[in-house]
């Protein structure tokens, strides 16, 4: 039987199929040539497997980047939120 709750099918991206998943280091170098050549958008550091052991880089634009913060932000802010007013009862 196939076990579907794996992190790689979550993960699964069909426009990095052709990347080979490199070495943290390696990828955090090409991150950091991103940035310098592209000054406008946001390189994301994701892993590759289960293991995060590999990854690839992600390159976004400021704006999507910005708004996934700020939802991870909020989803955060709304979570202790609603457990401070759980304690208050």
């Amino acid at each position: 039987m196939h076990d579907f709750d794996l992190p790689e099918y979550d993960s699964f991206d069909i426009g990095r199929c052709g990347q080979t998943p490199v070495s943290l280091d390696e990828a955090i170098r090409a991150a950091d040539a991103m940035r310098a050549a592209d000054p406008d958008s946001v390189p994301r550091v994701v892993p590759a497997n289960a293991g995060a052991d590999r990854f690839h880089v992600q390159k976004l634009d400021r704006p999507t980047a910005q708004a996934e913060m700020l939802a991870r932000f909020n989803a955060r802010w709304a979570g202790m939120l609603l457990r401070n007013r759980l304690w208050s009862r």
